[in-house]
């Protein structure tokens, strides 16, 4: 099983779903963003093909998200920007790496503060 924050949340779940999930039965999962509003049936896979924001950018709950995967699950990105596309390969993987890299150290930080809050 493939877990996608997009398409849990279209679906109407949540990262509570996840825990339900044989851990063995989960092969990875992708790490994207997107807008909070549903965009409606028919515009999804416009969505899905377009619409991706990096992590952080949006607003899913992707610290739940990333808090609910097996700790050793091997996680990858898709989050292909239609506004990017007129830059260079390696402009656009400099811009996603660097939003990836700011948005994973945040939850990091996120998650050590909540530890010390216990």
């Amino acid at each position: 099983m493939l877990i996608d924050p997009l398409h849990l949340a279209r679906s109407g779940g949540s990262p509570k779903d996840i825990k339900k999930v044989d851990p063995k039965n989960i092969v990875f999962a992708q790490l994207c963003d997107a807008k909070r509003d549903h965009p409606g049936l028919a515009e999804l896979p416009n969505e899905a093909r377009t619409g991706r924001l990096y992590p952080g950018d949006g607003a899913l709950p992707l610290d739940d998200f990333l808090d609910a995967l097996p700790a050793d699950l091997e996680i990858e990105c898709e989050m292909p920007r239609m506004d990017y596309a007129d830059l260079p390969p390696d402009e656009q993987a400099r811009r996603a790496g660097h939003a990836l890299r700011t948005f994973l150290e945040a939850h990091s930080a996120r998650q050590k503060a909540g530890a010390k809050a216990s």
